[in-house]
């Protein structure tokens, strides 16, 4: 697949998440569906951005992301895609020559275009990345836990990669044991996130145990390799060094790097080994 220029990047998505509130009404109305209302629908991926993200900067896995693309095997990477972008830091920090930032609407395209990036439009349920060429690398953190089907979106991203292309991605981990305990015990709505929001409008649609993320990786890649250890702290930090099992209930959200090339998944363990 050719990269053919800037003119696909403003395609006007057509999926369900771009309809205006009005429109969302008449579609359901016809259907025979109840109308959203703002309150209480839940917040699909372009509501989110609009009423409920705010940007958290390079962050910690964006940061990790970044040590690993530096390292000999995986540095000479001259492409590069971010998947629900939401701020320029991380894409202006890398090596690639060419570098876009991928999300469901446009409400970030001023900043990162004004820091040199390029900014694409796309609702992953609905569209593919057609028209915005082949990566070398693609990142895509905490994505996927605010689609309804994020395996479509998966589908999209693994096509749009070079061969021996690399997915860094991430999902957080809504099974912490200090939340869950508090859930059990009555004592708190089923929300690990967004604590400002109504349980049933909770913008995680997914959850993800690791196992469960493992899974859904295998369904586009031939090897994943989980990298959330590289981020411990506290308790699961000190069992790792024992070489203990971590539970799962204390660690960080499920983190990977997928490739189907198996020379750049052993460049992955190597430049692990070094980490």
């Amino acid at each position: 697949m050719q990269y053919d220029g800037r003119a696909k990047f403003d395609r006007q998505p057509t999926g369900w998440h771009h309809l205006d509130k009005q429109q969302k009404m008449n579609r359901s109305e016809q259907a025979g569906e109840p109308s959203e209302s703002s309150a209480t629908a839940p917040v699909l991926a372009a509501d989110y951005l609009q009423r409920v993200h705010r940007n958290k900067g390079l962050g910690t896995w964006r940061s990790l992301y970044l040590e690993l693309l530096q390292k000999p095997g995986l540095s000479n990477y001259r492409s590069i895609a971010e998947i629900g972008a939401g701020s320029p830091e991380f894409l202006i920090a890398t090596a690639a020559k060419r570098r876009v930032a991928v999300d469901v609407s446009d409400k970030y395209r001023a900043a990162f275009e004004t820091a040199g990036v390029d900014f694409a439009v796309r609702d992953l349920e609905s569209e593919d990345l057609s028209g915005l060429g082949d990566f070398d690398v693609v990142v895509c953190s905490d994505v996927f836990e605010h689609l309804l089907r994020p395996e479509v979106a998966l589908s999209s991203i693994k096509a749009a990669m070079e061969p021996d292309g690399l997915l860094f991605s991430h999902v957080p981990n809504e099974y912490r044991l200090k939340t869950t305990l508090r859930i059990m015990l009555g004592v708190q709505e089923g929300l690990y996130f967004h604590l400002d929001q109504s349980e049933w409008a909770d913008p995680h649609l997914r959850r993800f145990t690791d196992i469960g993320y493992r899974r859904f990786l295998g369904q586009a890649f031939q090897h994943n390799t989980k990298i959330t250890s590289l981020r411990y702290r506290g308790i699961a930090k000190a069992l790792h060094r024992t070489g203990l099992k971590v539970p799962f209930c204390i660690e960080g959200g499920p983190t990977y790097v997928s490739t189907d090339c198996p020379r750049k998944h052993e460049a992955v363990h190597e430049a692990l080994g070094k980490a």
